[in-house]
């Protein structure tokens, strides 16, 4: 996923014409949080081994899709293939299109970018951007005896363990289950630990 984030704008923004490509890309991410909406609102009456299997779906057509898209015409012209990128824009752009003008704009691109100096990942350890790149890799490691307040571990375990453990105390009192816990709040609260702290 984390490579999908990065890989599909960039793909768009290459293959886009100038005046559609913010808002191509725009486009992207809105469906995107659409699409979890879609599978939070459909997973209120379906069981979550059906979202699962039904979230297959539209997987399997993007999949399939694939083998159709050309490739990037910036990428081919980067890499010095002349008549793929030529085959590829003019797919992009329609067959009767002229892309003279947009593939020219390209070509320069290009080769402006190769007369810049080349960078190696050696580069970010230089003293002028360390402080930038330094990131903290922190892993969780949370169990369920940490210290939380008692309110939310009683809360968790009516929603995650009772229904797994007293199934059939639901049935006779005619209830069904809870079928799925939604944490919220601010990025500084404690609901990215709670999740993995259950799974132990």
């Amino acid at each position: 996923m984390g490579a999908f984030s990065y890989v599909v704008p960039v793909y768009i923004a290459e293959i886009s014409p100038v005046n559609l490509r913010g808002a191509l890309t725009t486009l992207n991410q809105v469906m995107i949080c659409t699409g979890v909406s879609v599978a939070f609102i459909i997973g209120i009456v379906l069981s979550w081994r059906t979202l699962a299997l039904t979230g297959l779906v539209p997987c399997a057509v993007l999949l399939l899709g694939l083998c159709f898209i050309p490739e990037s015409p910036r990428w081919m012209a980067k890499i010095g293939s002349q008549k793929e990128f030529e085959a590829a824009f003019q797919k992009l752009r329609g067959k009767d299109a002229d892309i003279t003008h947009e593939a020219a704009e390209i070509q320069d691109y290009i080769e402006e970018l190769e007369k810049m100096p080349k960078a190696n990942m050696f580069d970010l350890f230089q003293k002028r951007y360390l402080r930038s790149v330094t990131v903290t890799l922190e892993i969780p490691w949370v169990k369920w005896e940490d210290g939380w307040t008692w309110e939310v571990k009683a809360q968790l375990m009516e929603a995650v363990e009772w229904p797994q453990k007293h199934q059939d105390a639901f049935e006779r009192i005619g209830t069904c289950p809870p079928t799925g816990v939604l944490l919220f709040g601010p990025p500084w609260m404690q609901q990215n630990a709670h999740g993995p702290s259950c799974s132990f």
